[in-house]
């Protein structure tokens, strides 16, 4: 059958084609899959940017736990260094005399021996400078002042006289080498006092005087 239309074509219904709509739908579709991939893509950026932030944060606890462990481990060396001085200052005017004798034992040659061991006080003459010196005066000043000393007498095998003075001096030599001696006893001085002779053995009896120092003095030394 025909169908004929019969009315005028100003009130004829337009035919629409559907492709503006779809193109519409597409486009739709595409916006909505750019935001979805900028949303997606957004998110990815902000969970890798959260992670690198845990990270930043867990190393930086660390650190701090590290600067807290410096501090607490320089307090305690600061605190041992405390007491180590104060031990040092409180011993550094007192002379362990069993150690010190052991030193010296050590210290004596072949052939040479001990008859006695004294400390002693002397005195000596020094340099100082003078404050209160006037115009065309010296600058410096000499004052006697008091030190202990220690002295050891003893006597050395002499066959001969070069002998026994060489066995003195070997063992002057060792007093002046030995560090840990010589820490507090400086400066030894022989006298040689005279030659004896006990059942057919000459012997040189002898005397050091080595100066006592302690305190502030060892230490500088």
């Amino acid at each position: 059958m025909i169908s004929i239309n019969l009315l005028p074509p100003q009130l004829r219904p337009v035919r629409r084609s559907p492709l503006p709509y779809i193109g519409i739908a597409m486009i739709g579709i595409v916006v909505v899959l750019a935001l979805l991939s900028g949303f997606m893509a957004n998110r990815a950026l902000v969970m890798a940017r959260q992670v690198k932030f845990d990270e930043v944060t867990t190393e930086l606890q660390r650190v701090r736990e590290s600067a807290e462990k410096v501090k607490e481990l320089e307090a305690k060396q600061a605190s041992i260094a405390a007491k180590d001085k104060a031990i040092k200052e409180i011993t550094s005017d007192r002379i362990v005399w069993s150690e010190e004798l052991c030193y010296l034992a050590r210290l004596m040659p072949n052939d040479v021996w001990l008859k006695d061991v004294q400390v002693e006080t002397k005195t000596r003459t020094k340099t100082v400078p003078n404050p209160n010196a006037k115009e065309g005066e010296p600058k410096t000043k000499k004052i006697v002042v008091p030190y202990q000393s220690l002295k050891l007498c003893g006597y050395a095998l002499s066959e001969r006289e070069e002998v026994g003075v060489n066995r003195v001096g070997i063992f002057v030599r060792a007093i002046e080498d030995d560090e840990q001696f010589s820490t507090y006893f400086k400066y030894p001085e022989p006298r040689l006092v005279k030659d004896e002779e006990f059942g057919g053995v000459k012997v040189k009896e002898f005397e050091v005087n080595c100066q006592i120092v302690t305190g502030k003095e060892a230490q500088e030394n």
